[in-house]
């Protein structure tokens, strides 16, 4: 590539902004924009899967039975956040778009839409944790462990309003440029969380001892003391009483807007929900082939979980600034910086899978000292490693397309390819192996599995590449036409 000249003063930067775009100027420009929004988005994520870690940290030092009560809750209950996070996900791009156009007003106005729908999500999934909570006994529990699975997600769902309305003032300050003030009010919560953890679970300071329960409660203490603090830190960017009675209004008049949400939202809410239920219905057939094929199979892909977190919140950052640019109208900008995305994804990637390759039996060790588990992990992990790449492109791939507003393909090409490849082939090459046209493939256990689950997502990373392709090409047609 040869890089243009860059003008150095204002006045010149605009003049030569077509001579400019391809130039390393640029190039470094959304390199920096990516890295100062990706970073706090990233940081934020983490702080909140630090709470689930805390809990299970202590939890495992009060008892075997509250810990695996809260990992039964946390399975179900996850499934039903999942959705309402996904649907979530997806108000960041009209968020951005609506910003990048530069109207306060209107932007104002679909953050109070995202606001009702939150709601409203936040009402079905407490009724849906509740359902769950009262018919355990249709997920089979450990025995001794109902009460206590019950009463903890009983006791969480109080929190979804809190967290779920939360969540939507958190999109908007991450697309306003305030992803620092979120990371910090995240960080803030993690040690809040912490602490009513330990004297909630413990019974310190002559507090009653709950144990799992009182993680629950902790949860939903923290939520409850964060949103206010979170909106009175951010006061000055709320609009006053009256005007907000003037924003309802024209929410619930909007219903074209209220549409466009739903059609971004509900896909990604499906896309969500799918990707829960497919490695949880993994890691239940894993169970069949031993203790040892388990728990290595548990150990990849919770880490593999906890790396997603860092290709998904450069996704993102990627997501808001191309959506910036698509509400302002430089849609040029927008598709150059797309594909600067997915470069740097790229390079991400690469490095990721780098690095778990050379570290992957300190990885394993990280999580277990039983030698037989530790080894399995180290195999699977030697397996799985091209998965971690083609599921980086992936979550680039799927926030991008949701920029330019093509959801209802990418989540039915993924769910589609994800149930039938990754869960049945999986289960058909781990249980019975593969004899195809002289191909024989002897039973692979959990390693098949990662195999289907590699190649799955190898499969939806191209299509969705060519489905961008073809997206931004027409775009620019349209534009020159």
């Amino acid at each position: 590539m040869q890089f243009a000249h860059c003008p150095r003063d204002a006045n010149a930067l605009k003049r030569g902004t077509a001579a400019c775009r391809i130039g390393f100027c640029v190039l470094m420009k959304y390199l920096r924009e990516i890295v100062h929004l990706a970073m706090p988005i990233l940081l934020a994520n983490m702080a909140m899967i630090g709470s689930g870690v805390v809990d299970t940290a202590m939890l495992g030092h009060y008892g075997r039975l509250d810990l695996a009560a809260m990992s039964i809750a946390v399975a179900i209950y996850s499934t039903v956040y999942s959705v309402c996070i996904g649907f979530l996900q997806a108000l960041q791009q009209i968020f951005a778009q609506a910003f990048g156009s530069g109207d306060a007003k209107r932007l104002w106005v679909v953050v109070v839409q995202g606001l009702l729908l939150a709601l409203g999500l936040a009402i079905l999934a407490m009724i849906g944790v509740f359902w769950c909570a009262a018919h355990l006994e249709v997920f089979h529990v450990i025995p001794g462990t109902g009460q206590i699975v019950a009463g903890y997600m009983r006791v969480l769902a109080i929190a979804l309003p809190l967290q779920l309305t939360y969540r939507v003032f958190q999109n908007h300050a991450q697309i306003s440029g305030e992803a620092r003030r979120v990371m910090a009010y995240n960080l803030s919560a993690l040690g809040l969380k912490a602490f009513l953890s330990w004297l909630l679970i413990f019974g310190r300071l002559g507090l009653p001892e709950l144990g799992a329960r009182g993680a629950a409660l902790a949860s939903v203490m923290t939520s409850g003391l964060m949103l206010p603090l979170f909106l009175y830190g951010g006061r000055a960017a709320l609009p006053s009483l009256h005007a907000f009675r003037e924003l309802w209004r024209l929410a619930l008049a909007d219903h074209a807007s209220l549409r466009a949400i739903l059609r971004v939202g509900l896909p990604s809410a499906a896309t969500c929900f799918v990707d829960v239920g497919a490695y949880t219905s993994m890691a239940i057939l894993a169970a069949n082939f031993g203790a040892v094929q388990a728990g290595a199979h548990q150990i990849v892909s919770n880490f593999n979980a906890l790396l997603y977190f860092v290709p998904a919140s450069l996704a993102a950052a990627c997501s808001i600034l191309v959506s910036h640019r698509i509400g302002a109208g430089r849609l040029a900008e927008g598709r150059e910086l797309a594909w600067f995305s997915l470069r740097i994804n790229a390079m991400l990637a690469l490095v990721m899978v780098i690095g778990v390759l050379l570290l992957r039996r300190h990885i394993a060790a990280l999580y277990t000292s039983d030698l037989a588990v530790r080894d399995y992990a180290v195999v699977l992990i030697g397996v799985s490693w091209l998965f971690l790449f083609f599921d980086a492109k992936l979550v680039m791939m799927v926030s991008l397309l949701r920029s330019w507003s093509i959801t209802i393909m990418p989540m039915c090409i993924y769910s589609g390819v994800l149930l039938t490849g990754a869960v049945g082939g999986g289960w058909l090459l781990a249980s019975k192996g593969l004899q195809l046209a002289g191909l024989s493939i002897a039973p692979m256990a959990v390693k098949g599995f990662w195999v289907m689950a590699t190649a799955s997502s190898a499969v939806v990373a191209i299509i969705l590449v060519l489905r961008l392709w073809y997206a931004l090409a027409a775009h620019k047609r349209s534009e020159v036409a």
